[in-house]
């Protein structure tokens, strides 16, 4: 763990080194916040205070649970990362950890105070055919999201978002 200083603010942030880019430039990701970004070694990154290593990352790989959006480079990934973006930041969400895969936390995300599950940022989301239901949906959470189904049915006959090309088929998980 080091530290690295950060483009968009010139502020030093501890980090991790990923991998080495090329000459010159290395990859890293901010542990406290999860965004990467390259840097040059000789220049951008420092040896961190010991007191600094005592402290836990405090950004956590996470998902949507139940749901899979595709990847910013695939069909519909900007348009889904936007709408995100737009309903999802500069508000507070609650976040409910819906289970555990590996390192993984997934999440149901809501307004403070909400409990209905199809009021979710990840049914609003399927809702706008910007994501797809996951195939692997635990059986005692079935009845929970029995509105991200019919969201999900409502974006196909409408051809909107990923639907308008035809039926999403065979999804893989370089894709989504």
């Amino acid at each position: 763990m080091c530290a690295a200083l950060y483009s968009k603010d010139n502020k030093w942030y501890r980090c991790k080194v990923i991998r080495t880019v090329e000459k010159g430039r290395t990859e890293v990701q901010f542990i406290d916040y999860g965004n990467t970004e390259v840097v040059r070694p000789d220049q951008d990154l420092r040896k961190l205070p010991a007191h600094l290593l005592a402290f836990e990352p405090q950004a956590i790989p996470a998902c949507f649970a139940y749901v899979r959006c595709p990847r910013l480079s695939q069909l519909q990934g900007t348009e889904a990362a936007k709408y995100v973006q737009k309903y999802g930041q500069n508000t507070t969400l609650q976040a409910c950890a819906a289970e555990q895969d590996g390192q993984v936390t997934k999440f149901v995300l809501m307004d403070e105070g909400e409990e209905d599950w199809n009021s979710s940022l990840n049914a609003y989301i399927v809702s706008e055919g910007l994501a797809v239901m996951d195939k692997n949906v635990p059986d005692d959470v079935a009845d929970d999201l029995e509105g991200f189904y019919e969201f999900e049915t409502e974006a196909q006959e409408k051809a909107i978002g990923l639907w308008k090309q035809g039926p999403v088929v065979n999804l893989s998980d370089d894709e989504y």
